[in-house]
């Protein structure tokens, strides 16, 4: 391994967990491995602000954002799979992977994207992906932003809502928990 990559991982390893105080740092080490492996058990201090910045605002337009995954993210899972992915995709309908985003636009013309990768996240004004396709809905209902996702929260469960599998519990399943707990859906 290259010595100027290994600095920058000891070095940041380094700053993640300093010892000034050996219990508080024990302590952050045992939280942090936990929210690694075990996922996040409510919404993480970006969210938080979000929605108590921006949580009252009401909803005038929604719309859905896919974004082709990047070839360097395909790449990362060969070599994690040692080639199977690529040979599994190759068994598939399809040729390409997405990720699924909500965009509500609030009526003070907040940009919100509301998604899940490894945890819920909740930003303001994040770019369409380059390749980025967008569908406007039609439905939109008459509810603030908080409104929205605690109706969704509500549908999907704690427990659901906030883990995430690649396989069973992506992206996909957030939006159309969103849409369908909302009432966003057209027949």
């Amino acid at each position: 391994m290259p010595e100027n990559l290994v600095r920058k991982i000891k070095n940041t390893v380094n700053g993640v967990f300093t010892l000034k105080d050996p219990v508080k740092s024990v302590n952050a080490k045992v939280k942090f491995v936990k929210t690694l492996i075990y996922n996040r058990s409510g919404f993480g201090p970006n969210a938080k602000h979000v929605l108590q910045r921006n949580g009252n605002e009401i909803i005038t337009g929604i719309r859905i954002i896919r974004a082709p995954l990047s070839n360097l993210l395909m790449a990362m899972f060969d070599v994690v799979t040692f080639n199977q992915f690529s040979q599994k995709m190759s068994e598939q309908a399809y040729d390409k992977l997405f990720h699924l985003r909500l965009e509500l636009k609030t009526n003070r013309n907040t940009l919100i994207s509301f998604e899940k990768c490894d945890q819920v996240k909740l930003t303001k004004n994040s770019p369409l992906e380059k390749d980025g396709e967008q569908i406007t809905l039609s439905l939109v209902p008459d509810i603030t932003v908080n409104e929205f996702v605690e109706r969704t929260l509500d549908l999907m469960g704690t427990s659901k809502f906030f883990s995430y599998d690649s396989r069973y519990n992506n992206c996909q399943d957030l939006i159309i928990a969103a849409l369908q707990a909302n009432n966003c859906l057209t027949q």
